[in-house]
């Protein structure tokens, strides 16, 4: 009983098949969100961490107005010396610093610290799905951008239709029967 069996598979190996054996039993509509499974990477868990992991543009704005709003700009705080203080400490990666170079006050930058975590660990999920749902999450996501980019568009044209537009007041001559 208490011997060790030679020639069985590692507790690594043993652990990678029964996870592929789990996602093999999920079903369709777990992927689609609405398992209960919070271990389970679905769609619309997908989608919304893929605004939170930066996948949307007009998303990134509204965080950072929520973040100013609610935290009030504090006149003695220089976000430099704070990020020198806790970039080793909260291990603040090189593409976030000027973000935190932009804060006004400590509270702020403490936000802005949580969302990078959350934003961390929203990318790590989305990496964890398939190819197709990756794809599908961060399609979604670009919506509101795309839909943003098309509006800018329709108003860039407004002016330009009125270029090409008879631009004369002299009313035009109409064919009568006698010419």
């Amino acid at each position: 009983m208490g011997q060790p069996v030679i020639g069985s598979e590692a507790a690594s190996t043993r652990a990678e098949r029964e996870c592929r054996q789990e996602q093999n039993r999920q079903s369709w509509y777990q992927t689609l969100g609405i398992g209960t499974d919070d271990n389970t990477e679905t769609l619309l868990k997908g989608t919304a961490d893929s605004f939170n992991a930066g996948g949307s543009f007009v998303f990134d704005i509204l965080a950072a107005y929520q973040r100013a709003y609610r935290n009030p700009a504090d006149s003695g705080f220089d976000p430099l010396a704070w990020l020198s203080e806790n970039r080793e400490k909260n291990q603040i990666e090189t593409q976030y610093l000027s973000s935190f170079a932009g804060t006004r006050s400590q509270a702020e930058a403490n936000a802005l610290l949580a969302d990078v975590n959350e934003r961390e660990a929203a990318q790590a999920r989305v990496r964890r799905m398939g190819t197709a749902a990756q794809f599908t999450v961060k399609t979604v996501a670009a919506l509101p951008d795309i839909a943003i980019a098309l509006c800018g568009l329709a108003l860039l044209s407004i002016p330009a239709r009125s270029v090409f537009r008879r631009t004369s007041m002299e009313k035009p001559k109409r064919a009568t029967a006698d010419n």
